[in-house]
């Protein structure tokens, strides 16, 4: 799930299937580009950024244009090769 707190940037929500015993610390991703957002306009995202995680949900930004402030939206791959990996946590 996600928000456009910009007309540029959406924030998305992660949770996460297992609980992790330490929050992650950052991520590692495919381009930006290999993702997509799905919101009152369908766009390819332009980059992507950690923003924080606790031991239950991952939070990341992504880079988007034309989006209505406060609408809702969904994150997908728009490629097969797409991964996204939140990193410093241990299971």
């Amino acid at each position: 799930m996600s928000y456009a707190y910009a007309t540029t940037n959406a924030q998305c929500v992660f949770p996460f299937p297992v609980t992790p015993r330490t929050a992650p610390t950052g991520i590692t991703s495919s381009a930006g580009t290999t993702f997509q957002w799905q919101g009152n306009v369908n766009v390819n995202a332009t980059g992507i950024s950690f923003n924080g995680a606790s031991n239950t949900v991952g939070t990341f930004s992504i880079g988007i244009s034309g989006a209505t402030v406060g609408s809702g939206g969904q994150v997908v791959f728009n490629s097969a090769s797409g991964q996204l990996l939140f990193t410093g946590c241990e299971l």
